[in-house]
């Protein structure tokens, strides 16, 4: 068998992007990974109930978000802060994805911003009485990096990361209107 001879620039390059895909893949996205309350109302009590709206696949670099999607990285940041009721909630939030999307509607604007804006309903689980609602509006920035060569650029996933930081915010927000809302009282 005759040994294969690479370039060496070829194979620092191939170790770089090596390096460079385990960094990133490796790396834990921790958008959500504050404390739990300690004491709040919420704790164990919160369920997701119907996630509506998103965005279909229109362009190759819009972005790209469905309830299902959406819902999955709901209940996942819901059980990491320590508010996911497991079957039991008191308190269940239905969704709205009203817009995800790019002021780039060309599909050659490697850079720019992926807004979100998501209706978030706190209702009881027994009466479906309404307890909470917020709008919640929020940008991601757009990063690309170039791939060898310099001349073609390659657009970094930004759908999870605006999503995550929607999320995010609606569970500070939420946390915040519970402490001092006797709404979210227990029930003596």
């Amino acid at each position: 068998m005759r040994p294969v001879n690479i370039p060496r620039k070829t194979v620092i390059m191939m170790s770089l992007w090596l390096v460079l895909g385990v960094i990133l893949v490796g790396r834990p996205d921790r958008a959500w990974a504050a404390e739990p309350p300690a004491t709040s109302p919420l704790l164990q009590q919160v369920e997701v109930g119907m996630v509506t709206g998103g965005s279909g696949p229109s362009m190759a670099w819009r972005a790209h978000v469905h309830s299902a999607m959406f819902g999955g990285m709901f209940r996942d940041a819901l059980r990491d802060r320590g508010l996911w009721g497991a079957g039991g909630g008191r308190f269940v939030v239905s969704v709205q994805m009203i817009d995800f999307s790019t002021p780039d509607l060309s599909g050659f604007n490697f850079d720019g911003f992926v807004a979100a804006s998501v209706r978030y309903r706190v209702t009881t689980g027994s009466d479906n009485a309404l307890v909470y609602e917020t709008l919640i509006r929020n940008t991601v920035r757009v990063e690309s990096q170039p791939l060898p060569g310099g001349r073609i650029r390659r657009r970094l996933p930004s759908d999870e990361k605006v999503v995550r930081r929607n999320i995010s915010q609606f569970i500070d927000a939420l946390i915040r209107q519970a402490e001092t809302d006797p709404a979210f009282r227990p029930a003596n």
